[in-house]
């Protein structure tokens, strides 16, 4: 396991966006008007990621559970943990 300082550890930040629809979207009887968006960003000092996800409706698959999920990696790995040790 590599040491690494404290600005060369990865931070996680995620928050849920609202992405209206310029129409409505319909499928199999239900209708959206927007999407709730999982926005994660992972930065390591200047460098940054950003990725956006949404949930699976069928599935009770929500992106707050996601964001409840990342914030728990963002706890770890701001303690230190590498990537190989939250596999």
């Amino acid at each position: 396991m590599r040491n690494i300082g404290l600005e060369q550890r990865p931070r996680l930040t995620a928050r849920i966006e609202r992405w209206p629809f310029k129409k409505p979207f319909r499928i199999t009887g239900y209708e959206w008007t927007e999407s709730e968006v999982l926005v994660v960003e992972a930065r390591v000092g200047e460098a940054c990621g950003r990725g956006e996800a949404l949930g699976v409706y069928y599935h009770n698959d929500e992106p707050e559970s996601g964001r409840r999920q990342i914030e728990a990696l963002a706890e770890r790995l701001e303690g230190g943990a590498n990537v190989d040790e939250l596999v």
